[in-house]
């Protein structure tokens, strides 16, 4: 591909378009950096070298002038795959709800609406600004209706870099966190998308591809068997779970810590189309362990907790469990599964 060529058209293009002369040398200053920035480091123009730019230049440049690179090069990547540009980023000072395309628009409309009493009027502007920004990352992810979003989509939205403060990044996820809410109330979208945004949250949740791959082969060979205790399943006990726990005497931080490490259980389970199992449980648990500090043996006592209450629907405070694994649990998976269905025959036939 020749760069140097596209880089060519997109400045005829903003000239045609009468982009003001001041925005074009903002543009051939990127564009030459950028490509000084190839040229120096072998490579030549790909995502994953935009990308690899795009970080390095953040520590160098401000963040107002990393933002709009951000989108030079987006424009950029149009032209290479499209021939043109579209008015999306072509008109950067284009207020941004007026970029969100129509169908998202009417949604966001929607939720405005219904919130707009609880704001002044300059923080709803603001407000209006943000959840604006949220739309056309769906928007930019090639995503027109609510009811399209997935998981995934929440992951990246949660892990984008907005070319803003933590501060303002943070801001722009509550916001999304409470459209989510109003969306889920509508019937449009999962309960979870809201609880995954949560900056308190999001760390806990933990993501199958990052576990060792033993522990990736035995959850899914626990898979179908989970499936019989959804995931909604969990998320639904866990408030008569804190009131048996209350009704025990537990207060504060135990109650605060069972519904954030089952809340925390449920999104990795409904994130990976997964069902409650202890198995998959406890597997979840020691891959997320290292996260959670000095607390972690308070995390695996309430877990084991609620591994009782859904066998008995109570709990026995005063129990001493055994943390050890057991020999059978300690054998390659292959060994388990057939000893596994031997015992379970076994005690059919005994009854």
């Amino acid at each position: 591909m020749n760069y140097n060529y596209y880089v060519q058209k997109v400045m005829m293009f903003l000239k045609e378009k009468q982009v003001c002369l001041s925005s074009r040398k903002s543009h051939e200053e990127c564009y030459r950096i950028f490509g000084e920035y190839l040229n120096l480091s072998g490579l030549v123009y790909s995502d994953d070298a935009v990308r690899k730019w795009l970080a390095a230049i953040k520590d160098i440049y401000s963040r107002q002038k990393c933002y709009f690179w951000n989108n030079y090069i987006i424009q950029l990547s149009e032209m290479i795959s499209f021939g043109t540009i579209s008015d999306r980023y072509l008109y950067q000072i284009k207020p941004s709800y007026e970029k969100v395309p129509d169908p998202l628009r009417l949604n966001l409309d929607d939720y405005l609406s219904s919130c707009q009493h609880k704001y002044t009027k300059n923080s709803f502007r603001l407000a209006k600004i943000h959840c604006s920004e949220i739309m056309l990352f769906f928007s930019d992810r090639g995503i027109f209706k609510i009811e399209d979003i997935t998981y995934q989509d929440i992951i990246c939205l949660y892990n984008a870099d907005f070319f803003c403060t933590d501060d303002t990044k943070s801001i722009h996820l509550n916001h999304a966190a409470r459209m989510m809410v109003f969306f889920f109330q509508q019937g449009l979208c999962d309960k979870g998308y809201s609880l995954l945004l949560d900056t308190q949250m999001y760390p806990y949740v933990g993501f199958l591809e990052e576990f060792t791959i033993d522990n990736q082969t035995a959850v899914e060979q626990f898979r179908v068997q989970s499936l019989d205790f959804p995931a909604d399943e969990l998320y639904d006990s866990i408030s008569d779970y804190i009131i048996t726990l209350k009704s025990y005497g537990y207060v504060g931080t135990t109650l605060y810590l069972a519904r954030h490490s089952l809340t925390a259980l449920y999104l990795f389970l409904k994130i990976h189309s997964l069902g409650y199992l202890k198995m998959i449980a406890r597997i979840w648990f020691s891959e997320i362990k290292n996260v959670m500090g000095s607390s972690w043996k308070h995390w695996r006592r309430i877990l084991r907790f609620y591994e009782e209450y859904t066998e008995t629907g109570d709990i026995t405070p005063h129990k001493k469990y055994n943390y050890k694994p057991r020999s059978l649990e300690t054998l390659p998976m292959w060994c388990q599964e057939p000893i596994h269905s031997f015992l379970e025959r076994k005690l059919l036939a005994d009854h």
